[in-house]
């Protein structure tokens, strides 16, 4: 998906940099730091998703 990004100068710099030295793209770079950042995080519908199936399958009969 192309899109555009307002990227502060002095980071654009630091990420050029960081493509150059490694051998890798700009988008490269700026995926693998978006892919850290959300690492872990799971969608809303797929919560929504685990959420009902997790209900499903502990339901523990209550006992007095």
């Amino acid at each position: 998906m192309r899109t555009t990004l307002n990227i502060d100068d002095e980071l654009m710099e630091r990420v050029k940099k960081k493509a150059i030295e490694s051998g890798k793209t700009i988008t490269e770079i700026v995926e693998n730091a978006l892919r850290k950042e959300t690492a872990g995080e799971v969608p809303e519908r797929l919560r929504e998703n685990f959420a009902r199936v997790l209900t499903w399958r502990i339901r523990i009969p209550f006992i007095t």
